[in-house]
């Protein structure tokens, strides 16, 4: 499943609106608190490193670095919000993968994604972790996908909005099973995750940064990673592959 395991992972980058003219940068750049937008609800794998990364720039660059989480419609209310910003480099945006699958899904998006967008910089990659309720009797994939084959359309799966890496994986895997599950759209992969926790929601994608203490606390478990190989992080969940 190499497909999968390239697209169960979310790419995060920084974004800015257009790019500042040259006059704007011939003053003493920053002079005056930051303000980086963070386009999922606070707790989530995209919020922790934008957080972190805010906190370096502020040492760095010597103003505040404001982090504002502006979460809903897979990322595209806090896109919006950068998009009608004024393009001089004091709002910038962590962005994932929903930056770029956001046009497919939804082609009315009130900006132009490759028009009104400039990347300032690749972070890094977040791999996804398939976990599942621990009351769960199912211990592997394979047992997951008989189930799912035994119950065809009845169990779900969450997600932290419509286009994420989290939703496609969720896709993917129904489509080389051969299986039939419903996907639960969430404001953000926290609740999603919650209510997983929760059994509610058979089972979910998530970033390995949030989901893996979870399991480690016996709260989920932990069934594969969808990276090609294990993950150090880990290192005793298997591949999906």
């Amino acid at each position: 499943m190499h497909t999968l395991s390239r697209l169960g992972r979310i790419v995060l980058l920084a974004i800015t609106w257009a790019t500042p003219t040259a006059p704007a940068w011939a003053q003493h750049y920053p002079d005056h608190p930051i303000k980086l937008i963070v386009p999922v609800p606070p707790g989530g794998g995209v919020d922790i490193l934008a957080r972190a990364i805010g906190q370096k720039m502020s040492v760095s660059m010597g103003v505040p670095v404001v982090v504002d989480n502006r979460a809903g419609a897979s990322a595209a209310i806090g896109t919006e919000v950068l998009a009608k910003s004024r393009p001089d480099g004091y709002t910038i945006m962590m962005g994932y993968s929903a930056h770029a699958t956001n046009p497919i899904f939804n082609p009315g998006l009130p900006y132009d994604t490759k028009r009104d967008f400039s990347a300032i910089a690749h972070v890094g990659y977040i791999p996804l972790i398939l976990v599942v309720p621990a009351s769960s009797p199912e211990s592997s994939v394979k047992e997951l996908i008989a189930l799912a084959k035994a119950k065809p359309g009845e169990l779900q799966f969450a997600s932290g909005g419509a286009g994420a890496g989290a939703h496609l994986s969720g896709e993917l895997l129904k489509s080389m099973a051969g299986v039939d599950m419903q996907h639960i759209p969430y404001k953000g992969s926290p609740p999603a995750l919650q209510d997983v926790v929760g059994g509610q929601v058979a089972m979910t994608f998530d970033n390995i940064t949030t989901a893996w203490p979870l399991a480690k606390g016996r709260k989920l478990r932990a069934l594969a990673v969808t990276t090609a190989k294990r993950s150090a992080v880990a290192p005793d969940v298997p591949t999906l592959s």
